[in-house]
């Protein structure tokens, strides 16, 4: 009998990787797709479901007695980049990727506290602009959730699992 497989999914800022390893940690297939950027006047977005065709391209890139031996895998990404979905889980508008630099105002009380890391200040900035722009309900999540999305159906948002990562109540 052959043994089980494991495959990692890396969502890249310009490529996403499938890779495959045995029990013993061996890379069995790595396979990369490149994935477009809309980059504009310090704006930085990508269209979620480039993510997805580019899971779906690897995967199908891959031999299929290889798949049919994958018994689990992991999801990581580059972050914080925001997707917004809907309810029904589909994109709302292109994800704002970390290499975003769009300006919003942030309030005085955020200038000034210096408890609150320029990283965190950058993820608020573009929060606020998705509150100025977005004028309805969405969900908020990275592009390992939103690729979870697609592979089980389920709205998870498992990448900030301890409240206090950013001062979402303010």
């Amino acid at each position: 009998m052959l043994s089980e497989l494991f495959a990692a999914i890396d969502v890249g800022t310009t490529n996403t990787k499938v890779a495959v390893f045995d029990e013993d940690g061996s890379r069995v297939c790595l396979r990369q797709v490149r994935c477009s950027a809309v980059v504009k006047n310090g704006i930085h977005e990508v269209n979620p479901e480039n993510w997805w065709r580019a899971v779906t391209k690897a995967f199908l890139d891959i031999d299929e007695q290889i798949r049919d031996r994958i018994c689990s895998m992991s999801i990581t990404g580059q972050g914080p980049t925001i997707v917004a979905v809907n309810e029904n889980g589909s994109p709302h508008g292109h994800a704002i990727t970390w290499l975003d630099k769009r300006k919003s105002e942030l309030s005085d009380e955020l200038k000034e506290d210096n408890s609150i890391d320029e990283q965190e200040k950058s993820v608020l900035l573009k929060l606020q602009w998705l509150k100025e722009h977005i004028g309805r309900r969405v969900f908020l999540l990275q592009p390992s959730d939103f690729l979870q999305l697609k592979l089980t159906g389920s709205l998870v948002n498992a990448t900030f699992p301890i409240e206090g990562f950013l001062p979402w109540r303010k």
